[in-house]
């Protein structure tokens, strides 16, 4: 019934114009367009668009200063101190130079010293530029010479000789000022209280990232501090995240699934538990140490999920309330293990987006017995997706076509 009626419509547009291009034919009538354009990228709704990402932080710090932040193996810093450390750095790097769409790169490994460095950059009005220090040196070079950096920040956890490479780099002929955040002596001294914002407003970037690119060549995705409070005010309606939550951080601070972890976590007032190595030895160690850390929301590449999934005899802990997937397209075998095993299940959503949509452009519920499990879902807040063909046209409900994403969150 739906092919017969694009048909007649169709047929319809050649009569009434035989001289336009086959490409520009209709196969939609008025309805449907305005249904597949519009009714299904029906989205608005009120979100922190005046704020810079660091501010939805620091209003969380102001509510619960004493709550836990976040946690690693051995130490564990509360909103107020995360808050006070980033401060001075963040004045130590405005001595620097660093001000709006500045870009400072940063080469930690998962840490308590990543979060006051990502934050400190974000304060001091900067751009920040993660580099995941396992990754091959000369591609790190290329990142930091491309996006024009003009500091480092990074500790002695990152291997010395690393370190001293990219410190001896000079973006733009200029050389990097690198900050060691386990020499804090130049800054300690520094006021604690937050920063005014000094020419910085919600157009400016936040962080560049950089993916595989096309050519070979890593591409910078250059993300505004408005996108990304649009993702984490919908992230908060969408996954109910609070300030009982635990919120595992799994990802590379490099991978945007790390943004969507950090500041989805650290601004609802929620506690971020580092994981180290150590969790990846498995999946009964791993729903272990979630429930030891009660950790309640975990953001997980569909890949590791699927191994979770396929060890059906470890248990998952109670504490675990969300799990959402991506990076690649779930399998039908991991999704029949999962809802098979017995005892406790936590939500399950499917997330989709390029790091150009700042982080996760639409979601899908994953419900036993759905034939859903398969769709990336529906567009999140403020966003919209588009389903064109090679002439730019809104194809038919059910027609294969391109995904054109818009709105708030598109670099």
């Amino acid at each position: 019934e739906r092919f017969a009626s694009h048909f007649q419509t169709l047929l319809a547009a050649m009569v009434a114009d035989d001289t336009q291009a086959v490409s520009r034919l209709a196969l939609l009538t008025r309805e449907q367009r305005e249904l597949v354009v519009r009714g299904f990228n029906a989205t608005a709704v009120p979100y922190p668009d005046q704020a810079c990402i660091h501010e939805l932080f620091e209003a969380r710090v102001a509510a619960t200063p004493a709550a836990l932040a976040a946690l690693e193996e051995d130490a564990e810093l509360g909103f107020g101190a995360l808050n006070s450390q980033a401060n001075r750095l963040a004045r130590h790097l405005r001595g620097m130079g660093v001000g709006p769409d500045v870009r400072v790169a940063l080469c930690f490994e998962r840490s308590l010293d990543m979060l006051v460095g990502l934050l400190a950059v974000l304060k001091a009005g900067g751009a920040y530029v993660p580099l995941d220090p396992r990754l091959p040196r000369e591609r790190l070079a290329y990142m930091v010479e491309d996006s024009s950096a003009v500091a480092l920040l990074t500790h002695a956890r990152v291997d010395a000789s690393l370190r001293a490479h990219l410190g001896s780099l000079r973006p733009g002929g200029k050389p990097l000022a690198v900050a060691d955040l386990g020499e804090a002596t130049a800054w300690a001294g520094l006021a604690p209280e937050n920063l005014a914002r000094a020419g910085l407003g919600p157009g400016h970037l936040a962080y560049v990232m950089y993916t595989s690119g096309s050519t070979g060549q890593p591409k910078g995705v250059m993300i505004e501090h408005r996108g990304l409070c649009n993702q984490i005010a919908a992230l908060q309606r969408r996954y109910a995240l609070g300030a009982t939550d635990r919120v595992l951080q799994f990802a590379a601070v490099a991978f945007d699934m790390g943004v969507e972890e950090i500041f989805g976590s650290l601004c609802s007032g929620a506690a971020l538990v580092l994981r180290s190595d150590e969790w990846m030895s498995g999946a009964e160690r791993f729903w272990e140490l979630c429930g030891r850390h009660g950790v309640t929301v975990a953001n997980l590449p569909t890949k590791f999920w699927e191994v979770l999934a396929g060890e059906t005899h470890a248990a998952i802990p109670a504490s675990l309330r969300h799990i959402s997937i991506g990076g690649d397209a779930v399998g039908a075998a991991a999704i029949e293990a999962w809802f098979r095993r017995g005892g406790h299940l936590p939500r399950l959503v499917n997330a989709y987006g390029p790091t150009e949509a700042t982080v996760n452009a639409t979601l899908c519920d994953i419900v036993p017995g759905s034939a859903l499990w398969q769709s990336i879902g529906k567009p999140m807040d403020n966003c919209t997706i588009y389903l064109l063909d090679a002439a730019g046209n809104p194809v038919p409900i059910g027609v294969a076509a391109e995904i054109c994403i818009g709105g708030a969150g598109v670099a």
